[in-house]
C-alpha cells in the first residue's frame, strides 16, 4: 500500500510538472499534409498554442535555429501560409525552384484567422521567415549548393 502511495504521488507530480512546463520551439508544418514538425528536430508530441508561437519566433535565436537546421541536413526554405504559401526573401528563379514542396516548411498558425486581441503571429513569422530565408540562400551559394 505504502509503495502504491508513493507511486501515485510521483505520477502526479509528474504531470504537474509536464502541465506547466513551457515548450521552446517553433512549430511547422510540412506543405499540404498535416504532418508537424519542430525546429529542435526531437521526437514526441508537438503542441501548438497560438501565443506561446508568437513568443517562441519573437525571442528565438535565428542563428542558432538556422546552424541546428544545417547540422541536421535540413536545407529547406521557411514559408508562412495565407491565402497561398509565401517564401518570404526568396524571388525569381529561386522562388521557383524553391517553390516545391519538398523544399520549404510552413510556420504553423499563419494562415489561421484569429481575433484582434491576438498577437501579430504573421508579422513576427514574416520577419523571421526573411531573415532565415537569406541565411540559407547565402550558405547554398557559398557552398555551391544547389
Amino acid at each position: 500500500m505504502k509503495k502504491y502511495f508513493i507511486l501515485m504521488l510521483l505520477i502526479r507530480a509528474s504531470i504537474a510538472v509536464n502541465a506547466q512546463k513551457k515548450w521552446d520551439y517553433i512549430v511547422f508544418f510540412k506543405p499540404y499534409t498535416t504532418e508537424r514538425e519542430t525546429n529542435l528536430y526531437t521526437s514526441g508530441p508537438i503542441k501548438f498554442d497560438f501565443n506561446t508561437q508568437y513568443t517562441n519566433i519573437k525571442d528565438t535565436n535565428l542563428n542558432a535555429d538556422f546552424d541546428r537546421a544545417v547540422r541536421h541536413k535540413d536545407y529547406r526554405a521557411i514559408a508562412i501560409s495565407g491565402v497561398e504559401y509565401l517564401l518570404p526573401g526568396i524571388t525569381g528563379a529561386n522562388r521557383d525552384k524553391y517553390f516545391k514542396k519538398e523544399y520549404f516548411k510552413v510556420i504553423e498558425g499563419t494562415s489561421d484567422a484569429i481575433n484582434s486581441s491576438a498577437p501579430p503571429l504573421q508579422s513576427v513569422a514574416y520577419d523571421y521567415a526573411i531573415h532565415y530565408n537569406k541565411l540559407l540562400l547565402k550558405y547554398l551559394k557559398d557552398n555551391k549548393m544547389p
